[in-house]
């Protein structure tokens, strides 16, 4: 796995990104607590801010949040400026994308909803 690739990071509501590398996702045991903490956001709405990880060994990356339990209405343009930002940042755009199973029991949890490359078009 490359070390400059984005495995964990998040997308707020606004469109701002923040991701990390895999060196720095390992130092902070994959948790996204680390990540908004560490530069000016003061704050974070965990429940409007999609979340993503790519676990060392997966070959895909994992959204979680509420942006991710409706991801072609609700969590449409998150998701979107999500995959845009990963492939302008060297991820393959056939990488895949799973929602995570947040034990709501909605539709798309722990399915997989398209790669990267699907997303572009809704930007």
């Amino acid at each position: 796995m490359s070390n400059n690739l984005p495995i964990i990071g998040v997308v707020l509501k606004d469109g701002h990104v923040e991701s990390y590398d895999y060196m720095t996702a390992v130092k902070n045991d994959f948790h996204h607590t680390f990540i908004m903490s560490s530069k000016d956001k003061n704050e974070l709405d965990y429940d409007s801010a999609l979340r993503f990880v790519k676990l060392d060994g997966e070959g895909f990356y994992t959204l979680e949040g509420e942006p991710a339990l409706d991801p072609h209405t609700v969590g449409k343009k998150q998701i979107s400026i999500f995959a845009a930002h990963c492939i302008e940042n060297g991820v393959d755009p056939k990488t895949r994308v799973k929602i995570k199973d947040h034990k709501l029991e909605t539709y798309y949890e722990g399915k997989f909803i398209g790669a990267l490359k699907d997303f572009l078009k809704e930007i």
